[in-house]
Parts: C-alpha cells; sequence; structure tokens
C-alpha cells in the first residue's frame, strides 16, 4: 500500500470527519422537524422540559425512567440538549435520576447519583412546564 502514504491519511480522516459533521447537522434537522411537527399535529398536549444545566467542570444528566409505570420512548431531545416529554392534560407520575459529574482527585471522574424519585406533576393544555433538580434541597422542582 504505498499509494497511501501519511497525507493520505489526514486527507481520509478529514473527509470522515466532515462527512460525520454534515451527518450530525441533517439529523439534528430533522429530529427539530418531528419534534415541531408533532407539537403542531398536537395542539392541546403539554411540554414538560426536564432542565439538565451542567458548568464548566460539572457535567448533569436527567434520566427519564417510567411515566404513569410504563416505559416511554416518546420524548425529544431540545435545541439546548434538554429533553422534552409531550404529556396530556392530567396528573402524571414521572420517574426520574438525577446524576452529575465531576473531575475526581483520586479517580478519573466522581459520578453522584440521585434517586430515582416519583415526581408528581398536573398538567393543563397546552402549557409548558421545567422540572429541574434543586441539589441543595436534593429533590426535583417543577415551574410553569
Amino acid at each position: 500500500m504505498e499509494f497511501l502514504t501519511a497525507h493520505w491519511y489526514y486527507v481520509i480522516i478529514a473527509i470522515v470527519m466532515v462527512a460525520y459533521g454534515v451527518f450530525a447537522i441533517v439529523y439534528s434537522n430533522n429530529q427539530a422537524k418531528k419534534r415541531d411537527e408533532y407539537f403542531k399535529n398536537n395542539p392541546t398536549v403539554s411540554k414538560v422540559i426536564l432542565e439538565q444545566k451542567g458548568d464548566v467542570i460539572h457535567s448533569v444528566a436527567i434520566h427519564l425512567g417510567k411515566i404513569d409505570g410504563e416505559y416511554s420512548g416518546n420524548y425529544f431531545t431540545g435545541n439546548d440538549g434538554n429533553y422534552i416529554v409531550p404529556l396530556f392534560k392530567g396528573t402524571h407520575i414521572i420517574e426520574l435520576t438525577y446524576e452529575t459529574t465531576r473531575p475526581g482527585v483520586m479517580h478519573k471522574r466522581v459520578t453522584k447519583t440521585y434517586g430515582p424519585y416519583n415526581v408528581e406533576i398536573t398538567v393543563e393544555e397546552a402549557q409548558t412546564y421545567t422540572i429541574y433538580f434543586d441539589k441543595k434541597e436534593e429533590i426535583f422542582k417543577i415551574k410553569q
């Protein structure tokens, strides 16, 4: 394989990286269109946003478990990385787990997991709710 000298490897790596970037942009745009179309076709459904705010040192994740006792794959990812869960009017119980990771001293990473917690939320039609985790009180809170 003499024709693949060192500089050709760099060209191939660059092509793969550009192709991955194009794929990621197209995939993200398609997911956004599906999300927007879903909420357009279901005007009475409410949005429940699972807020995942991290910082430079800490990474944060909220894991969605069950909704009303059943596993649900019916959620979307927002443009900011937060999950958007569509719910119809009524009272729902959402199982959530909060996880935070930071750099460690003795280990590469230190992860702390809170939960799972069952969060009860009463949803009205066509509203937007935000669920976030209060680390000081170690509970999920809801704001409208």
